[in-house]
């Protein structure tokens, strides 16, 4: 089912929409065949003007992107379908936590389809707890810190990626600092045999 691009994406980005436009003066390549005369010259315009072809995120079939040279209306509407996509990247840039891939694939008839994949990083904050609360010398204490400082690389790097948000990389940090805390009132000594025990138990579970 062929994309089409919200009202206020068209108010926007009036000069790309003249035959659904009020106003249509200005000609674009959609109703003017003298600009567009072969793929390439198609493919240069998608790419200055399309974010998603820009990015390498747009699989646009070759028999298609003739036809667009020859018919306006299927030119148009491959500009509506790019248009869309976009939109939809950018909103999903946004609001799509873990949105790491996205792309539009338009086949010989001009059907587009979305395609997008996700992942996400994380802390488990329940089991960093019961480590720092089972940690009985400053020993035990400094592994759950240096697992926590891993913890706090991934989930800054996740964050640069979309993989996370700002609250995960904040309760890493409130980990460390209670972590911290509990390292203050140990002892630096070796473990007993039972605390060690516990200690090991925590780390696995």
């Amino acid at each position: 089912m062929p994309i089409k691009p919200s009202e206020a994406y068209i108010a926007k980005n009036a000069y790309r929409y003249p035959s659904i436009t009020k106003s249509s003066a200005t000609a674009t390549p959609a109703n003017d065949k003298t600009k567009i005369r072969s793929t390439r010259e198609l493919t240069d315009y998608l790419r200055q003007n399309y974010t998603t072809v820009q990015a390498g995120k747009a699989n646009i079939s070759a028999k298609y992107l003739q036809k667009c040279v020859d018919d306006d209306k299927e030119r148009q509407r491959l500009f509506d379908c790019l248009a869309v996509a976009d939109e939809t990247m950018q909103a999903a840039k946004n609001n799509g936590l873990g949105i790491q891939h996205m792309e539009i694939k338009i086949d010989d008839d001009g059907n587009a389809v979305m395609i997008s994949s996700k992942s996400t990083v994380s802390v488990n904050e329940d089991k960093r707890r019961r480590q720092i609360a089972a940690a009985a010398t400053k020993d035990n204490i400094e592994e759950v810190l240096r697992l926590l400082q891993i913890d706090l690389e991934q989930v800054e790097d996740g964050l640069q990626k979309n993989m996370c948000d700002e609250a995960e990389v904040k309760k890493v940090k409130k980990l460390i600092e209670e972590a911290k805390q509990r390292q203050q009132t140990l002892s630096d000594r070796a473990a007993t045999p039972c605390e060690q025990a516990t200690v090991a138990v925590n780390m696995l579970i």
